[in-house]
């Protein structure tokens, strides 16, 4: 014991590189060591001397293979009696030497006071000991890896080594479990048929790695930072978050002391998950003649992340835009998931371990969770949009009435369609969805051109009211048949061009955008909306598709998906039969199943609609028919 202690401090003494140390050979002498654990007591390998076995597993917080392992740790210890075999994990990276760029799988870096959240967070029912500061132990047992595991009999010799077993992936079984079979060998008194196997894990973050943190932070300091102007449209479209990444919002401004304070927070954590399906994006809401001054800010907190101004003085809009709910205070904080779920809010200063944590649930802590951010259960009640439901409602709802239904079905999303009869309530409609938490959507916008103007009385009224309450939401526009018959197709194009340019003008004024609805005859089509848009060329200008009219699509609806796929804001469903008819309950046509699956493997993140969409019938059992048939098909899909 005492020369291999002397070897140990010599290889640190000479500098021979961590990464040469030897692992421990089969039949050698376990190394004693006396580290203390989360618990503040000292172990050394006596701690464990009742023990007929004893598996020591170097570990750590932040690597994502060893969480991944974490549950199977935990059953090992349950699985066996104290007596018969203990087991001790060692965190032995040290602290300084794990850069911010690694964390990307964990809310924690390897210091001995995250150790102790970990082990509490994870309720680990095994001894945690620290092994970071110089890292002898690990150097003496020659662990590469983590997690490395160390199996020694009751004379404490090592008779196993390597990996647990042969399934990194926490959500898959093994087949060869190597550590679990070494242990029950050794307590039948057996020889252990597999002696050594290789490690995958992360590498051990040597003391002699601190160097190259200091020249990723230098390298971080050297990304160029910049800000740009925001408008309300823009603010609309970053919260509605049709990206694949999980995206962090944080509203500040420079005269702001709490927002000042936790800035820096934020540059970490773009650091730590930016390389993953992650961003971070700031707004600032100073003045646009303190542009020089914000700039000055980011650029001495090295913020090489997304930065905008939001340019418009109306800040109560901004508000109202980012979270209804947000009373307007600084700083305000969110996560947007893609397709526009919140998952995450919080105003005031953040509580930085609590909101990794919220990132880290949504993007995943294992390698197997790559891509989870991007995952957005289209069918969950977050995401359904109530459609078809004021005029179609045989039981003439108030508002009020209106609100309540949707809160008692779940439903947290309403696109708004009206007759004339409806629009003298319309503003109070807008004011009390705010009330029950209600997020407007969509408003229709049925365009019946005058000879003389393209807008007639009804489309300008729904216009000045969402003007007036200052509600910014998607125009869901379509035309009668009749505009476009009898002129040549090119010239629908055009047409439809100039119509759909000057409703994107009207609608930019209100901060609204424009999604053409596919309402049948040539407008209708989705190869034509999809030539409209193009022809446009704006982001604002996309399209919302409606299963109920597109039975004749059934058979190429996947390669109508994959043209309309791009500019796609939403998808309203319906019981699909080929030869219909129109309005089928879901889960009763024989075509929807296979439609929804499409949609499903195609990537699409946006909302979908759940129609109300029958004659003179009360729709709240309309709507529940169709949750009802939706919740079936789930499970098939």
């Amino acid at each position: 014991m005492k020369n291999l202690v002397i070897g140990v401090l010599l290889m640190v003494s000479f500098g021979i590189q961590a990464e040469d140390a030897k692992t421990l050979a089969i039949g050698q002498k376990a190394p004693d060591f006396k580290l203390t654990g989360i618990d503040g007591k000292i172990y050394t390998l006596d701690s464990f001397r009742d023990a007929k076995v004893l598996t020591i597993i170097f570990s750590a917080n932040h690597c994502p293979t060893a969480q991944a392992y974490e549950e199977r740790m935990k059953q090992l210890v349950t699985d066996y009696e104290p007596g018969n075999m203990r087991l001790v994990a060692i965190s032995s990276n040290h602290p300084g030497a794990v850069c911010l760029e690694e964390l990307g799988y964990s809310d924690l870096g390897d210091t001995f006071e995250e150790m102790k959240i970990r082990a509490a967070d994870q309720s680990f029912n095994f001894p945690y000991l620290y092994d970071g500061d110089d890292q002898k132990v690990a150097l003496a047992y020659g662990a590469k890896a983590t997690p490395h595991v160390f199996i020694l009999d009751e004379e404490r010799i090592l008779r196993y080594s390597g990996r647990i077993d042969d399934m990194e992936d926490p959500y898959r079984n093994p087949s060869q479990l190597d550590a679990r079979n070494a242990i029950d060998a050794l307590l039948a008194g057996k020889d252990v048929i597999v002696e050594a196997t290789k490690a995958f894990g992360c590498s051990m973050k040597w003391k002699s790695k601190t160097e190259w943190r200091k020249k990723l932070d230098e390298q971080w300091k050297s990304k160029p930072v910049e800000v740009k102007e925001i408008d309300r449209a823009g603010a609309t479209a970053l919260v509605k978050n049709q990206e694949k990444k999980l995206r962090l919002i944080n509203v500040w401004a420079t005269w702001c002391g709490p927002c000042v304070i936790e800035f820096p927070e934020f540059v970490k954590i773009q650091r730590m998950y930016g390389q993953r399906d992650f961003e971070v994006i700031s707004i600032s809401t100073d003045q646009s003649s303190q542009k020089e001054k914000v700039l000055t800010f980011l650029e001495d907190k090295h913020a090489a992340f997304i930065n905008y101004m939001y340019q418009s003085e109306d800040k109560y809009g901004l508000i109202d835009i980012i979270d209804p709910d947000w009373q307007g205070n600084l700083p305000y904080t969110m996560l947007v998931a893609p397709g526009g779920k919140v998952i995450y809010r919080h105003d005031g200063i953040i509580d930085p371990l609590d909101l990794r944590k919220a990132i880290i649930d949504q993007i995943g802590r294992y390698f197997a969770d790559d891509g989870k951010a991007q995952e957005v259960d289209l069918f969950e009640k977050d995401n359904l949009i109530a459609w078809c439901i004021v005029p179609f409602d045989g039981i003439e709802r108030t508002p009020e009435q209106r609100a309540i239904m949707l809160n008692e079905l779940g439903l947290s999303q309403l696109a708004y369609d009206y007759r004339d009869n409806h629009i003298a309530s319309f503003k109070h409609e807008i004011q009390v969805l705010r009330e029950h938490q209600i997020k407007l959507s969509a408003v229709w916008l049925w365009v019946e051109p005058g000879r003389e103007e393209l807008l007639n009385l009804s489309n300008k009224s729904i216009l000045q009211i969402l003007d007036e309450t200052g509600t910014e939401t998607e125009l869901w526009v379509s035309f009668p048949d009749h505009v476009f018959e009898g002129i040549p197709d090119e010239e629908k194009l055009q047409k439809a061009v100039e119509a759909v340019k000057e409703l994107l003008q009207r609608a930019e004024e209100i901060g609204c955008t424009i999604a053409l609805y596919n309402h049948g005859a040539w407008f209708g089509e989705p190869e034509n909306q999809v030539r409209i848009i193009e022809s446009i060329g704006s982001e604002k200008v996309r399209m919302v598709y409606n299963f109920h009219h597109g039975h004749h699509q059934i058979d190429r609806f996947a390669a109508l998906l994959d043209w309309m796929l791009p500019y796609l804001s939403a998808i309203n469903i319906n019981g699909m039969r080929t030869n219909g008819p129109k309005i089928i309950t879901i889960g009763e046509g024989d075509r929807e199943l296979d439609m929804l699956k499409t949609i499903k493997a195609s990537g699409y993140t946006g909302p979908i609609g759940i129609i109300g969409h029958t004659e003179g019938e009360d729709i709240k059992p309309v709507l529940e028919r169709n949750l009802k048939g939706l919740d079936k098909l789930r499970q098939s899909l």
